[in-house]
């Protein structure tokens, strides 16, 4: 029935993606619906999915308003709980955007891939009772388009879901359009083809021959759609839609074009706007609308206006590469008019296929956007991965190791002006082939690049693992993370992980004095990146290298930090402007002072200051703070971090905790591995929420009944046997106890909030107080003396262990 259940709940926020049981397949692709219905009993276990009863955690009533527990949709969908501000993801299945339900808020918010809220759509406000999140039933039927109806004190949510069947349609062809058949279901709204440009198809199907059949009891509509094709590989999107729901499913065809030269240049498409392109503009070079190259990917671009008309002007040359299933926007070159002629180099020194437009002068006027151009020829060009012989040639006699220099392998490839003389330099990754397969190759690889097209390449050999590799493997990305119009090259090897991600990313930054590349590793100095990344400041529009550091190991998000170069160092985005304006004044600044050396050294680190006194404003606004095993023993100085929200000091030497008594504003602090017995100074930290205290020696734990916000606390591996003040933390969702002298669980027995509880390897030989703790999700008891289980039957749904 579990089962049952998780099939419920999915596809009430999912589209599925199923195959056809169609016996005559004289179709390209079919659409059509799968109809289903879930019914809730409010306030009863009772539910059925599709006619077939299965038990499940109750919905609710409240205020005659139906809520159902989103505990279920987190067993059975992704979900993110964000327990500082009180909000849960739920991920669409398949979809990019996510459901945001906040506690208290009377809306729901549909988020993009981005986190950013599209739109939001008011429904009764989510809510946490004995620690189960609701959500409102609404929020479904408004949100996702179900049909909700109420009889007999009974609700039946009712939806259709699309299903697309795509198994015949052809990859590769010879002519320039292709028909295909499809099928869709009477109801459905007409399918959509979206072309990888990421234009509509329009107008797509023949209606002359649209003709209704009967197919296993359903009627569909058949239809013919005919896709006219470009040289090369052709990305579309099938999208259909029903209601809410939705769904999209990419598709290639490839026309195979023997002779390129034989393809001719594509001028407008066909508008009246459009058909004047010809009349007045001519491309000389290229000769063909279908080029294929070899790398570097150098192509000659040449033309002329046959009129006069608009004098000395600047055409655009709009380059976009395909990705995936999408032509994206890769470079844009202006060229400018001189004499009626139009001359430029275009440089597509990576692998691939693209489309070149060329955009005429801004001549047309238009009420929204003044005046602006139009497209008036259009070019496909492939780039293969494989050098042509004048490129190797420049490889020759550098004592670069690869193994064959007429049959390498370009991974990436850049045009940079390194030297800034006004000209684009040649940058490429390159590394040997695997065998016959394009895709693959060996180590070692090299960065090539040069400062004139007549000069050898010089390289520096990057820091590959010695196996072999895929390109899908190599994470290359470039940014001017310094200003100095140069930018730096950023580069990882990313292995497919399921999970504990761990990430090495290099900086490869171009020194002019010397000509020459040096290569940093980023993880000496930030160990334990779960991402990384370079992106505009969407401020100040300076690039910057963005990296998740991981807290620990098993932290799969890490926290966001941003990163300038300066002074040959990586800077904080926080400090970057303090040392980049050296010349504010610290006059009524107090110094202050750090006993422990080891803790003056993390916090100089998170400030990016190694010398000098350390004033009291630059330490405002620091919110984290990591100093795991520092070998730290006295934490005065910390109590002028007052912004921290986040610290922490495990595994170090740590006795006196009095320093942190004014960091009022903590939320989670990690202290186990110390050597801690008075928790007095914590009774003022009113804000915290989580608290580790993990093999600390303890036996007292008596402060810790005055902190009743705690969400989460661990006391393992220490000396406890008294365990009564924890019946005060009425709040907490996660207790670690593993590992103590513990004998008796009768001050646990309110904890109603729990959803995880640790007790194993303790004392205890009667677990009957905790009966009646019904969230929990995970109980550990393994290495006690209880001797019957029995009497936790009332547990239902819980793992035991």
């Amino acid at each position: 029935m579990k089962h049952l259940l998780k099939l419920a709940i999915v596809l009430i926020i999912a589209i599925t993606f199923s195959g056809s049981g169609f016996a005559d397949e004289n179709w390209n692709f079919k659409v059509s619906l799968i109809k289903h219905q879930l019914v809730i009993k409010p306030g009863s276990p009772d539910a059925w999915y599709d006619g077939k009863p299965f038990a499940t955690t109750p919905a609710m009533l409240k205020d005659n308003r139906l809520y159902l527990p989103l505990r279920l949709m987190r067993e059975l969908s992704q979900v993110t709980w964000n327990t500082k501000d009180n909000y849960v993801d739920v991920t669409v299945p398949e979809q990019k955007s996510y459901l945001r339900y906040q506690v208290n808020k009377p809306f729901v918010s549909f988020m993009n891939e981005e986190g950013i809220a599209v739109y939001q759509i008011p429904v009764p406000a989510p809510f946490i009772k004995n620690g189960i999140f609701y959500i409102p039933v609404k929020s479904l039927d408004q949100a996702l388009g179900t049909n909700l109806s109420y009889t007999d004190n009974k609700l039946t949510i009712s939806w259709d879901i699309p299903v697309i069947d795509q198994p015949h349609i052809p990859a590769q062809v010879e002519d320039d359009a292709q028909t295909l058949i499809a099928l869709y279901e009477v109801g459905l709204d007409v399918p959509s083809v979206i072309q990888g440009e990421n234009s509509w198809l329009s107008p797509s199907w023949d209606s002359s021959e649209k003709q209704e059949l009967s197919i296993e009891g359903k009627k569909f509509f058949q239809q013919k759609l005919t896709l006219p094709l470009k040289p090369g590989d052709n990305p579309f999107y099938l999208w259909v839609r029903k209601g809410n729901f939705q769904r999209e499913e990419p598709f290639v065809i490839r026309r195979e074009v023997r002779d390129g030269e034989i393809v001719p240049i594509s001028y407008g498409s066909g508008s009246p706007i459009n058909q004047s392109s010809r009349e007045n503009f001519e491309i000389t070079e290229p000769k063909s609308g279908y080029v294929r190259l070899a790398l570097p990917g150098t192509l000659n671009f040449k033309g002329y206006l046959k009129g006069t008309s608009f004098g000395d002007n600047i055409f655009r040359l709009i380059i976009t590469k395909l990705d995936g299933y999408m032509y994206r926007q890769y470079d844009q070159i202006q060229i400018p008019v001189v004499k009626g002629q139009l001359s430029a180099q275009v440089n597509l020194p990576d692998p691939g296929a693209y489309l070149l437009e060329v955009i005429s002068p801004q001549y047309i006027p238009t009420t929204e956007q003044g005046t602006v151009g139009t497209k008036w020829a259009e070019i496909k060009v492939e780039v293969g991965d494989r050098a042509d012989g004048a490129f190797s040639a420049r490889l020759a006699g550098t004592g670069i190791g690869l193994k064959d220099l007429n049959d390498l392998i370009i991974i990436d490839g850049h045009f940079l002006d390194l030297n800034q003389d006004g000209r684009k330099d040649e940058i490429y990754f390159v590394a040997n082939p695997y065998d016959e397969n394009d895709d693959y190759f060996s180590a070692p690889g090299y960065l090539i690049y040069a400062t004139s097209a007549q000069e050898k390449f010089r390289y520096i050999k990057l820091d590959f693992p010695p196996i072999d590799l895929h390109k899908g493997n190599i994470n290359i990305q470039y940014g001017d993370i310094d200003q100095d119009s140069v930018p730096e090259i950023f580069y990882s090897v990313d292995y497919p992980q399921p999970e504990y991600v761990t990430r090495w990313p290099h900086m490869l930054q171009y020194h002019r004095e010397t000509g020459e590349f040096s290569d940093f590793d980023i993880t000496s100095e930030y160990d334990m990146i779960a991402d990384w990344g370079v992106e505009d400041n969407h401020i100040s529009g300076e690039a910057e290298l963005w990296l998740d550091i991981k807290r620990e190991l098993y932290d799969n998000e890490g926290i966001r930090r941003y990163f300038h170069l300066y002074q040959g160092r990586l800077i904080k985005r926080e400090n970057y402007f303090r040392l980049v304006n050296p010349s504010l004044s610290h006059e009524h600044d107090p110094i202050i002072t750090f006993s422990d050396r080891n803790l003056e050294e993390v916090v100089r680190k998170e400030i990016d200051q190694e010398k000098g006194p350390i004033y009291q404003s630059e330490l405002k606004g620091i919110t984290y703070l990591s100093a795991p095993g520092k070998m730290i023993s006295n934490l005065k100085g910390l109590e002028s971090l007052v912004d921290l929200r986040e610290l922490n000091l495990s595994q170090n030497s740590i006795h006196d905790l009095g320093p942190l008594k004014n960091l009022v504003n903590l939320e989670e602090l990690y202290l186990s591995g110390n050597e801690i017995q008075d928790l007095s100074p914590l009774q003022e930290l009113q804000k915290l929420r989580v608290l580790h205290l993990a093999d600390c020696g303890m036996r007292n734990i008596e402060t810790l009944g005055g902190m009743p916000n705690l969400f989460h606390l661990d006391l393992s591996h220490n000396s406890l046997t008294d365990i009564g003040p924890l019946a005060k933390l009425r709040t907490l969702q996660g207790l670690s106890l593993e590992n103590n002298q513990i004998e008796q669980v009768k001050a646990l027995a309110q904890l109603t909030s729990l959803l995880s509880l640790g007790l194993q390897d303790n004392r205890i030989s009667d677990v009957s107080p905790l009966k009646g703790l019904a969230n929990l999700e995970w109980f550990g008891v393994q290495g006690n003396e209880v001797s019957d289980l029995s009497i936790l039957s009332t547990l239902k749904g819980t793992y035991i262990y």
